[in-house]
């Protein structure tokens, strides 16, 4: 599996930036901040956004590992759930990830069950993001370039409307398959659980170092200062 293979400018976010000062912020699971750990294993990531929506996990055999600064799920049964459930109608969502599989397949990144979920190589496919708001579909399933194969920042919005809305970056780059970025902003994404669609289903294999979600496709300096800040903080 390629990575992107794009001349990417990397771009760094002015010193005063914050995440948490761009309007919209629902969710902040930041890369090796407010991370309860024992023996190992993590039970609890704290939320950065102010609504102290923690992710957590009371089931010990359920608690992802701490390896250094990443967070590994095991692709069998890891996971956290949301302190609350929240959903979100335009959006703009941004993770750190890198699925450890040989062939990643059907991993879910975040979600609440079987009609309202993130995944990325869906079906084994490199070059593939499919997503579920209220069981409505948006499934870009020919990426103009294949995902990477290790650490990679992940960001998909969606605007408001019906047509051209949805939109998938890797690293700062742009890779929308334009055939297929209707997604209808009426149709609201629910999320409960991180690395997982909801209750075991479709789990991730793999690193999730950082969740970001707004209420809003962010879009010009913005969407460019949330993606500098996560790529530096994350060493990409």
């Amino acid at each position: 599996m390629l990575g992107l293979g794009l001349g990417i400018n990397k771009s760094i976010a002015p010193e005063e930036f914050s995440i948490a000062n761009i309007s919209g912020l629902q969710l902040w699971l930041k890369n090796d901040i407010g991370i309860t750990e024992s023996s190992g294993a993590i039970s609890q990531w704290d939320d950065q956004s102010g609504n102290d929506n923690h992710a957590k996990q009371t089931v010990s055999g359920r608690r992802p590992a701490l390896s250094g600064k990443n967070i590994v799920f095991d692709g069998t049964d890891d996971r956290f759930d949301l302190t609350s459930e929240f959903g979100v109608d335009t959006f703009t969502i941004a993770v750190i990830i890198n699925p450890l599989e040989t062939t990643p397949s059907n991993e879910s990144i975040l979600g609440k069950g079987a009609n309202d979920f993130l995944r990325v190589h869906q079906g084994s496919q490199t070059d593939r993001v499919y997503m579920k708001a209220n069981g409505v579909t948006m499934d870009q399933a020919s990426l103009q370039s294949q995902l990477p194969t290790g650490t990679f920042l992940l960001v998909v919005t969606r605007a408001s409307g019906s047509t051209d809305n949805c939109k998938v970056r890797v690293d700062g780059v742009d890779i929308s398959e334009a055939a297929r970025d209707n997604f209808d902003s009426t149709d609201r994404l629910d999320i409960l659980t991180i690395a997982t669609s909801g209750g075991g289903l479709n789990p991730f294999d793999g690193y999730i170092n950082e969740v970001v979600v707004f209420n809003s496709a962010l879009t010009g300096a913005d969407l460019a200062n949330v993606e500098a800040d996560i790529m530096g903080r994350n060493g990409l």
